[in-house]
């Protein structure tokens, strides 16, 4: 129907089951893998209303009484050319903090992929291949946060954090920064934490 919205599914469930996610979970469009050259390409014929969906690579959709999937797409290089998620749009006085914390908090992802085997993780979206955002990137997006949204608590979200390559740059740059640590968690820790990140490194 013409002005029913269109529904557009991205992540790990629609990447590993478009198939699914187009016949049973309501989904027109599935967005495989990393989803913003993808998104960026289909817009515009949103916009126009005549959907060239088959010329744009990294999707699925239904056509015909049948699945049509185009060409994967590759992996982005340089996350540093991303943008920073459009916080402005967010309601960011809803993100609190749990366990016992106060304030409000984010996700920050300071790299993609996992070079990992789990038998239980698929790798579907960002792949076995890391990519790491430049420390200064990061840092730049803690400082956004602190500075104009009130962010106290920052979750590092990677698929995998345990040994990544800048780890001692993000470590010293929130270390270096008083406005980034309570006063209680730098009493109670001092320098240990920060020297427990780089050993992780190390090990």
């Amino acid at each position: 129907s013409p002005s029913r919205p269109l529904v557009v599914w991205g992540g790990p469930h629609a990447t590993t089951c478009p198939e699914e996610s187009l016949v049973e979970g309501g989904a027109d469009l599935c967005v495989i893998g990393e989803g913003e050259g993808t998104v960026r390409e289909l817009a515009p014929s949103l916009e126009r209303g005549s959907p060239a969906w088959e010329s744009v690579p990294g999707l699925a959709f239904r056509a015909n009484g049948r699945i049509v999937r185009t060409p994967r797409r590759e992996l982005l290089p340089d996350l540093d050319a991303l943008p920073f998620p459009a916080y402005d749009l967010l309601p960011m006085d809803r993100y609190r903090t749990l366990r016992g914390a106060s304030g409000r908090s984010a996700a920050v992802l300071t790299s993609r992929g996992c070079p990992g085997k789990c038998i239980f993780c698929s790798r579907c979206v960002f792949g076995r291949t890391m990519r790491y955002r430049s420390v200064a990137r990061v840092m730049e997006e803690i400082a956004l946060l602190v500075r104009d949204y009130g962010v106290r608590t920052i979750a590092f979200i990677d698929e995998h954090l345990s040994e990544p390559i800048n780890a001692q740059g993000i470590a010293s740059g929130v270390f270096a920064n008083p406005d980034y640590l309570s006063k209680r968690f730098r009493q109670k820790t001092g320098e240990a934490m920060h020297h427990f990140i780089l050993r992780r490194r190390v090990e």
